[in-house]
C-alpha cells in the first residue's frame, strides 16, 4: 500500500470516528427512547455517561449507515443470514 493510499484512509477513518462521536453527543441530547430502552438512561456519573455515549455513538452510526430511522427500534432487525449450498 503506497503511503498516500495509507494516509487517505487514515483521514476517512478519522473522519468516521469523528462523525461517531458527533452522533453520540446528539444521542445523549435527543435521549430517543429507543436509545433509553436498549442503552438505559444517561448516567449521571461522568465515566458512566461517557460509555454511554460512546455506545450510543456506534448505534446511530450505524443507524445512519443502514438507512435505519425507526425511533420505536434502535437497531432495527438483523441482516438476512446467507446461507450456501455445498458443492
Amino acid at each position: 500500500m503506497s503511503e498516500d493510499h495509507r494516509e487517505l484512509l487514515e483521514g476517512r477513518a478519522e473522519d468516521a470516528d469523528e462523525r461517531r462521536r458527533e452522533l453520540g453527543e446528539r444521542t445523549a441530547i435527543e435521549t430517543p427512547q429507543c436509545a433509553r430502552e436498549v442503552l438505559g438512561p444517561e448516567p449521571d456519573d461522568p465515566l458512566t455517561c461517557a460509555e454511554w455515549e460512546h455506545a450510543a455513538g456506534w448505534a446511530a452510526a450505524y443507524r445512519e449507515l443502514a438507512g435505519h430511522n425507526d425511533d420505536a427500534d434502535l437497531l432495527g432487525a438483523p441482516p438476512p443470514t446467507v446461507l450456501c449450498a455445498a458443492r
